[in-house]
């Protein structure tokens, strides 16, 4: 068998199969968790949205009062979901918070930000990931 009937024989039927490859092959979507999604994009329009300037807020269980300080105070937060989840959120459906609860006072501590976000959405990034916080013990001076 020479060379050219091994390739023109049945040109067809390979170019057919071929196709048929490179279609299986482009609906497989490799997730972010390394997961093989197939078709996973096909019928659900996933978007981002960005929420510049969030301000953190704070959870804390101490029963003194006393001053926080953080470095930096504000966030941007990427989210990502299916459009009819994603179109309705604003920033007041998101929750950005740092947990003071067991710092130390006076020290500087860096603390991770944590973001609670409705189900089906996704935190794509927080920028910055961590903050700088000092826990400072409220002095009353005389009046």
């Amino acid at each position: 068998m020479n060379w050219r009937n091994l390739i023109f024989n049945n040109l067809g039927w390979k170019l057919f199969s071929l196709l048929i490859a490179m279609v299986i092959w482009s609906t497989y979507h490799t997730g972010e968790e390394g997961i093989i999604d197939i078709g996973g994009n096909l019928f659900e329009d996933k978007i981002t949205k960005e929420f510049h300037g969030y301000h953190v807020q704070l959870l804390s269980q101490q029963n003194g009062l006393q001053n926080v300080v953080l470095y930096p105070e504000d966030v941007t937060i990427s989210l990502r979901g299916a459009a009819e989840i994603m179109n309705p959120i604003t920033i007041n459906d998101v929750l950005a918070y740092v947990d003071v609860s067991n710092l130390t006072t006076g020290a500087t501590n860096t603390v991770a930000v944590s973001v609670k976000v409705p189900a089906g959405v996704k935190v794509i990034s927080v920028v910055p990931t961590n903050i700088v916080v000092k826990v400072v013990a409220e002095t009353l001076e005389p009046l």
